[in-house]
């Protein structure tokens, strides 16, 4: 066998196992899995500050406890993304549970989140019980969105108290 010969099935074998991953997992986890994507997802726009990804999140009829509707959330993500240089997310735990249709899901989230701001200040605005929230999804369009979102404890962030 030749080297290339080689190299081509083994491609192929890599091919065909991420495959079978990507298989299992969605088969295995099934809603509850994909509800937990989402959230890792928004984790990881929130850090590479990606507005886009972030604004395809979001259902199209977000409303919320305090008063914000869709563009208002985003308004008030951009503003968290403009002021903070740089941010890091780590989600200590998530409990997702499904109602009986599976086209909406409430999920528990602690997380510990940090900013630097432009100064180079670090804050922390999620920890602890203040890094506990709940947030509600919906399934549009075969797609689990954010519809809602609830803080157990009001947080500071960009030197000011919300929720």
């Amino acid at each position: 066998m030749t080297k290339s010969g080689i190299i081509w099935r083994a491609v192929v074998a890599a091919i065909i196992l991420i495959a079978a991953y990507h298989w299992f997992q969605n088969v295995t986890q099934g809603e509850e899995g994909r509800v937990r994507q989402c959230i890792l997802a928004a984790k990881k726009a929130v850090e590479e500050k990606n507005l886009f990804a972030i604004d395809d999140m979001i259902s199209r009829s977000y409303q919320d406890t305090y008063g914000n509707d869709r563009e208002s959330l985003l308004y008030g993500i951009k503003e968290v993304l403009d002021y903070y240089e740089r941010i890091f997310i780590s989600i200590e735990s998530i409990t997702i549970s499904l109602d009986e249709a599976k086209t909406q899901a409430e999920a528990e989230v602690v997380a510990v989140a940090i900013g630097v701001d432009r100064q180079k200040n670090k804050e922390s605005f999620f920890e602890g019980e203040k890094g506990r929230i709940k947030a509600r999804f919906v399934k549009e369009e075969n797609t689990w969105r954010l519809a809602e979102i609830t803080f157990f404890e009001p947080m500071t962030l960009m030197g000011q108290t919300i929720a």
